[in-house]
């Protein structure tokens, strides 16, 4: 008797002490999610704000590129109707400077700030971002970023196509005199007017179709930016709203 009660007392000091290590253990990995998790939601809460801080750069530079593609359209018009007046040489001063500008796409380019976006894809970090709808509107959003990206390239492409056939228009002495050491097209006095090169008027049709291609080019990227930078200030206030963010 006293034996089997001893056992009973053992056995019972034995579950209850079990019963302690399984709560401890249990509570041990409740903590560590609830440390997880709420790291996780300060992770999520940091990369939502630099989101918010790469949009809004975005729409600067959106802004100063689209400024200077309504620029671009006024100096491609008056560079096709210029070269193909009667007098044309009469305006080469600014024909010149014109036909230097055409390639310098790299002045009004949108690079996009895609820092959190990237981020989030290479590390897998689109799991941290619960709000799914959140989520499927920053991936939209970089869909139209990657379409401007590809009609820059083609724009590139026809500034390629373009250099050749300018070649045999404009004096490449001329174009280079007109570039300071910073790279930069300058102007020149008025007063001096370089003339276009002898037989110009046999290329002007190859010249023409390939600057009709970049004009083209230049307003559908520039409808496509405005559109980008309405997308994002959409993009912003809903993130806002979502987060609850100021």
């Amino acid at each position: 008797m006293f034996g089997r009660s001893k056992m009973k007392k053992g056995l019972g000091r034995f579950i209850f002490e079990f019963a302690l290590l399984f709560l401890a253990i249990t509570a041990g990995f409740f903590v560590e999610n609830l440390r997880e998790n709420w790291s996780e939601k300060r992770q999520e809460r940091e990369l939502i704000k630099t989101m918010v801080q790469d949009l809004e750069i975005d729409i600067h530079s959106l802004d100063s590129a689209i400024n200077l593609r309504t620029n671009r359209v006024a100096m491609l018009d008056s560079l096709t109707q210029l070269i193909n007046s009667a007098d044309a040489n009469h305006w080469t001063h600014r024909l010149y400077i014109f036909g230097r500008k055409v390639t310098r796409i790299l002045d009004f380019s949108f690079l996009p700030t895609d820092r959190t976006f990237e981020q989030l894809k290479n590390a897998n970090g689109f799991r941290l971002i619960e709000n799914q709808k959140v989520a499927v509107r920053i991936s939209k959003y970089y869909e139209q970023v990657n379409q401007i990206k590809q009609l820059q390239i083609v724009e590139s492409d026809f500034t390629k196509i373009y250099l050749p056939i300018s070649y045999k228009i404009f004096d490449g002495l001329v174009f280079d005199k007109i570039v300071d050491k910073k790279g930069k097209v300058t102007s020149f006095s008025t007063s001096e007017n370089p003339l276009l090169l002898k037989g110009y008027e046999n290329h002007l049709n190859d010249f023409n179709g390939n600057l009709n291609n970049i004009k083209s080019a230049n307003k559908y990227i520039r409808e496509s930016e405005t559109k980008l930078i309405t997308h994002a200030q959409k993009l912003i206030d809903f993130i806002k709203k979502e987060y609850k963010l100021n």
